[in-house]
């Protein structure tokens, strides 16, 4: 995903390429249910609509790394779901391509956030709401805290970092996911692995919830702090990279679906 992203935002005006989206599709399908319908759907559209459509959304979350009004993240989920076989879920992932600020709605960080896991419009909306809001949190809380641990020490140049480093919806939900992946592993096939992630995963700040939905209540789905989110979730064993076109899921992702 963040290669992806990468290419994504580097093109002016941004967009998604059709074989992009195909292989968008591979990844979200190997991670979650296998439903081969959705990507016969994503294979079978035509490189220039999806290159227009994409564009077009884009352009509704404003500038590269500006944080969107809820209201614009909405239309430009409306804009990117219009094809057939992309939902909230999909359209989702396509627009965190373009910001951080728009998370992807994984099943580990909706069920984090919300009183149920649902895929919808109206569920994208109180997750986006959710996530901003705990993100703001979590690194207003973090920098504070780092920079009085940090004056103590006359750490100025660290102290400087930190007024840098912040957490985003998107990268709160890379970091729930890892979590909740390192956690399935405990005890199973990779114990070993399961242990490397857990102990490069510092819990954060637990944040205030947003009134009408929910936060993890044990210390075991808390977030990670940001600098140990990407490398644990590919040390979880889930990498969160979109396979390569005519690639298949690996063999634990196989018998993850059968589960």
């Amino acid at each position: 995903m963040l290669q992806l992203a990468g290419r994504v935002t580097g093109r002016s005006p941004s967009y998604l390429t059709g074989e992009e989206l195909s292989n968008l599709m591979r990844w979200k399908l190997a991670k979650g249910k296998f439903r081969p319908r959705l990507q016969m759907f994503a294979d079978s559209l035509a490189c220039a609509d999806v290159q227009r459509v994409s564009a077009a959304a884009f352009q509704q979350l404003g500038k590269p790394g500006a944080t969107p009004s809820g209201a614009a993240a909405a239309s430009a989920l409306s804009t990117i779901t219009q094809f057939k076989g992309v939902g909230p879920a999909t359209g989702s992932a396509v627009l965190s391509l373009y910001s951080p600020h728009v998370p992807f709605m994984g099943d580990e960080a909706l069920e984090a956030c919300l009183p149920k896991r649902e895929y919808t419009p109206a569920a994208f909306k109180a997750y986006l709401a959710h996530t901003s809001q705990w993100a703001r949190d979590l690194s207003t809380q973090e920098h504070e805290q780092g920079i009085q641990h940090d004056m103590q020490l006359h750490q100025v140049t660290r102290v400087q970092q930190l007024a840098q480093c912040c957490w985003s919806p998107q990268l709160l939900q890379l970091a729930l996911y890892a979590r909740a992946s390192a956690s399935k592993l405990t005890g199973k096939q990779d114990p070993q692995a399961a242990r490397e992630a857990l102990e490069a995963m510092p819990l954060a700040t637990e944040a205030k919830p947003v009134k009408g939905s929910k936060r993890p209540r044990s210390s075991s789905s808390a977030a990670p702090a940001p600098a140990a989110a990407a490398a644990a979730a590919a040390a979880a064993g889930g990498g969160d990279e979109p396979l390569a076109a005519g690639a298949q899921p690996s063999a634990r992702a196989m018998r993850a679906r059968r589960r």
